[in-house]
């Protein structure tokens, strides 16, 4: 049970990041910032492991239960 609530939690904490990098983006679009693209990426890397890993405990719960 505490694997699928920390999953659920790390898969909501993803997509949070996900939205929040999009507004940014779109707020920041006539901006050629290089450290607006550097905090993109690593907001997309850190939104895809959260939401890998979140997804991956879901998954381990089912298959353990």
């Amino acid at each position: 049970m505490i694997l699928k609530i920390i999953g659920f939690l790390m898969v909501l904490t993803g997509i949070s990041i996900l939205g929040w990098l999009m507004i940014k983006a779109y707020k920041d679009i006539k901006n050629e910032n290089i450290w607006i693209k550097i905090l993109l990426i690593v907001g997309v890397v850190a939104d895809f492991a959260l939401d890998m890993t979140g997804l991956l405990l879901i998954f381990v719960y089912v298959l353990i239960s």
